[in-house]
Parts: structure tokens; sequence; C-alpha cells
């Protein structure tokens, strides 16, 4: 407060401000015996003007937020009054104002893959309608203006080994953009991160918060135009990160701009919300194919080693999203490399259960009906059974098996050889998922009929 007192101490109205306050003040009617009063409110007006003056000037006041003893990302605590943008003493407006953002050109490559690796026993929850809501009101106008489902839409929060807090992140998934948002002292797994190679970056003032956006626009062999966007922000020391790609230049810079606006005039996020979480089991170990043909929920879905390929490596995994045996083999010939089997028998999902496909309806997953590349010939309502099909172990055949394989020999630095991608059998409690490349359908069969 020391600090605010200095400020405003140091404030001063010109003479016509002065007049102007001093007009109003003195067209109003005093009640009688009121001298005294008079002078108290004219005295009460003058400070009224001081402190509006103040609160206007975006980033006078400041608020401070720390880390609890528990490393979590602690709640939000004002040391002075909040600015207007969330404070409780102002009305809101219906329809705020939409400050504009300054979209810093990037030079070269404005995006790079960023990977880092998840620390030991992390874990993580989807959240809930109504958690998003409390941390993002009114979440919707964060998404574009398709409805969000399953297969495009994902918000999530991320603990630490302890239950501590890492990071909140929400993406959007279009068929040519992607929108992620992320809120927390770490970021996720892999994000795109603008490269800061601006040779003269503006920083842009959203109701007084200073915001960070890059901007790279792409230009595609059709001629098309579009934008990866970044925009990088703190409201009390809680970092956001915004990144938009594939969007059409104007629509991107439009959308950012409405996302950026909406999440700093809804303040901080309240992640407290999200603490103590119940942690839950989790499992990351790495086996012999002897563990792994005994393990007492999925041995019996692992195949033998095929001739000419070797065991490689199995991991036993349970996170909260996924339990599961992978078992990896390799041919054993150098030159050969390249024709690897992974073979996955895992507990199966909901999203698992809503592909599973018919053996008649070919329509929906014989490679041979529609030519390569798929993401241009295959029809959209065919698409999610097309790229992962789910069949009962009881329906499958040989000629499955061979609808779904097809013969590798594009210059891509591959051994020429057949493939199968994404072919999942389900028994029952377990599912099995074999994406592999070097055995016919003949021998993909063989070892489907082995542990069938």
């Amino acid at each position: 407060m020391k600090a605010y007192k200095s400020y405003m101490d140091k404030i001063t109205l010109d003479t016509k401000q002065y007049d102007k306050i001093m007009s109003k003040v003195n067209k109003m009617p005093a009640p009688p015996h009121s001298s005294k009063m008079v002078k108290l409110t004219k005295i009460t007006a003058c400070a009224a003007a001081l402190l509006l003056i103040a609160w206007m000037l975006p980033g006078i006041l400041s608020n401070k937020v720390d880390y609890d003893e528990n490393n979590n990302l602690a709640s939000i605590v004002a040391t002075t009054e909040p600015y207007f943008a969330y404070s409780t003493t102002m009305p809101q407006t219906t329809q705020p104002v939409l400050h504009a953002l300054v979209f810093n050109e990037a030079m070269g490559s404005a995006y790079v893959a960023s990977r880092t690796r998840l620390p030991d026993g992390y874990f993580d929850f989807d959240l809930t309608d109504e958690q998003l809501n409390i941390l993002f009101p009114n979440f919707e106008t964060l998404l574009s203006t398709r409805k969000h489902n399953n297969n495009a839409f994902a918000a999530v929060v991320a603990y630490r080994a302890d239950g501590t807090l890492r990071h909140v992140t929400v993406m959007e998934i279009t068929d040519s953009a992607h929108m992620s948002l992320h809120v927390g002292r770490e970021g996720a797994n892999s994000i795109s991160m603008p490269m800061p190679y601006v040779a003269e970056p503006v920083v842009s003032y959203v109701h007084g918060i200073p915001v960070m956006v890059l901007i790279n626009v792409f230009t595609h062999a059709d001629g098309r135009e579009t934008v990866s966007i970044s925009a990088d922000f703190t409201i009390q020391l809680l970092p956001y990160s915004i990144v938009l790609t594939g969007y059409p230049p104007t629509e991107g810079q439009e959308r950012m701009t409405k996302i950026v606006n909406h999440l700093i005039t809804n303040g901080p996020a309240d992640l407290s919300i999200l603490y103590n979480p119940v942690i839950p089991e989790l499992r990351d170990e790495e086996l012999t194919l002897h563990e792994a043909q005994n393990c007492p929920l999925f041995g019996r879905f692992v195949p033998n080693t095929p001739d000419e390929f070797v065991f490689v490596r199995a991991n036993r995994v349970i996170t909260t999203r996924s339990n599961h045996l992978t078992v990896s083999f390799m041919h054993d010939v150098p030159w050969q490399f390249r024709n690897t089997i992974m073979w996955t028998a895992a507990v199966p999902t909901e999203d698992d259960f809503q592909r599973i496909v018919c053996t008649t309806d070919t329509h929906k997953f014989d490679v041979a009906l529609f030519p390569f590349p798929w993401a241009d010939s295959v029809p959209h309502e065919y698409r999610n059974y097309f790229h992962n099909a789910v069949f009962i172990a009881s329906e499958i055949t040989l000629q499955t098996v061979q609808a779904r394989t097809w013969w590798d020999d594009r210059e891509r630095g591959n051994i020429p050889g057949w493939r199968l991608n994404d072919f999942s059998v389900l028994f029952d409690d377990v599912i099995v998922h074999i994406s592999l490349h070097g055995l016919s359908a003949e021998q993909i069969w063989e070892m489907i009929e082995e542990i069938k």
C-alpha cells in the first residue's frame, strides 16, 4: 500500500480538469444548513476523480500469487484492488471491450516441436464441463463454431507423482486446424513452441496485461495460406500459453484475439478446485518375453516370436487412461531392421467399443477400396472406422486380415513389404491392437489364431 499511496500523492489535475469537476459539483443543490457538507462533497469528488484516473491507467495496480506449501499452483490473493477486468467493485458490461493484438511476424520457421519426458509418476484426468466452467467461465467461447466431440476436444489436468498440480491443458482439433491452451507453471508433454526470433517485438496490452503474440504465415502448394500463432501472457503470476495452427490468416487472428480477451477478462483460473486428487495406481515396468507371456491379465494374448524376428522388449503400463501390455519384435536381419511388430493387449475403452466394425461392412475398412493417400479418398463418415477398425474375435477371418493388409513400396526409406496398421481384435474384456511391417496376411492370421 505504501507504493500505491506514494503514486497517488504524485497525481495532479490541471486547471481544466479541476474546473470541469467542480462545475458539476457546484450545480448540485445543497441541503439546508450544510456548508460543511458542501466542502466534504467537493473533497470527495476530487478524491473520486483521482481514484478513477489511477484505476484506468493500465498496469498501475499489481497483484501477487505464489505456490502453496504443497507446491500446487496457489489460489489468487490480491494485495491491492484487482484490475477492472474482473473487479468485484465494478459492474461488468454484457459485451466487454475487445482489445486488439499486435501480431509480431516471426522470422523463418516460427514453430518447432518440443517434447519433454514425462516425470515418473505423472498422471492426469479429464476435466468435467462443470470444472471447465469454473476454471474458464463460458468455456464454449474458447472453442470454434464447430461443436466439439470426443475425437476433437480434450481438457486435461495433469499432476506430479505426489498429487500436486502440474498444468491444465485444453485442446480442440478440427479437420485442418488445432487450438491448444496451457495454464500452469509447466507445459504439456508435446506442444508447438514459438521461436523467439522477432526483429523488434511489440507487446500487446489487453486490460493492462502484457501479451506477446507471434505469427507465421505458411503458403501451401495450392496457394492456400494458413497461419501458426502463439500468445503468451501471465495473470497474477499464472502463465497462459495459446497456440493456433492451420487457420486461414484472418480467421486465426480473429480467433486468437477473442480467446485472449476472453481469458484475461475472466481473470486467473481458480486452480484450487483441482487440488488433492485421488492418486491412482500407476505402473510402468519393462518385462522379459517370458514374464509378458505369464502376465496374469494379458499373458495369453502375447504371441510367440515369429520366424526371422527377435523379441525386443515388453512394457506393462497402467495409467489413468490405459491398462496395457505392449510387446515388440524386430526382424533379425540387420538390413531389414525396419520390419517391426507392435502387439498390444489392453483393457478396452469406450472409444474402442464405438469403433467396432462388422466384417461384412468392407466399405469401412477395406484398404483396396480407396486410393492412397487415404486422407483424401476415404469419406469422412468412414474415417474413424477406417483408420482404426475394431473386429470381434469370433467374426474375424483370414479375408478380414487380407482386406486390411497392403503392400508398401513407397520411396520413404522403407523396405518394401506388407504392412498392417491399427488393426484391433476384441476378445470379450481384452482388446489386441496390431501394427506391423514385414509379415503377410497369412502370417498375421496364424499369430491371431494362436491366441484365439
